[in-house]
């Protein structure tokens, strides 16, 4: 079953949001952490980092959300960021199992940096059909782990 979280983050994906923005939007409403900040700070993780083709941008926004939730307020707190390290390492794992990859390039099959890439990307409409779920995965995984549902 998809959290009102995941939902949520597929409709402000749909709407216009990119990736990274949507998963941390919806993410970050949950947690009470509305800020002017965010989305501005997700913006360049869409297309896997400024349109490069690296990690996934709904795992970038994912890996904010938990930050925003587990992170170090201080330089000293080394077990902090330890435990936060193994959460997020843990959720790359398992995206990695579910859709073989957490690079964008590979999981849309568009190069990003190109033009051909981004008609293909926007013209077969791999956003609209590809993307979706990985919004929702990474904004279910997170919803779910931190009974943000």
């Amino acid at each position: 079953m998809v959290t009102k979280t995941a939902s949520k983050a597929m409709r402000l994906f749909d709407s216009g949001y990119n990736c990274a923005e949507a998963v941390l939007i919806a993410l970050s409403e949950k947690l009470a952490q509305k800020n002017a900040v965010i989305p501005r700070i997700a913006t360049g993780f869409g297309g896997g980092v400024g349109r490069s083709g690296s990690v996934c941008g709904a795992l970038s926004g994912a890996v904010m959300a938990i930050g925003l939730l587990r992170g170090c307020d201080k330089a000293e707190e080394k077990e902090k960021r330890y435990a936060v390290y193994d959460e997020v390492l843990q959720m790359v794992k398992e995206f990695e199992k579910e859709f073989g990859s957490s690079q964008c390039k590979t999981l849309t099959q568009c190069d990003l940096r190109t033009e051909k890439g981004r008609k293909k990307f926007y013209g077969q409409e791999v956003r609209k059909k590809v993307c979706p779920k990985f919004v929702g995965w990474c904004a279910d995984y997170v919803a779910k782990g931190r009974s943000l549902a």
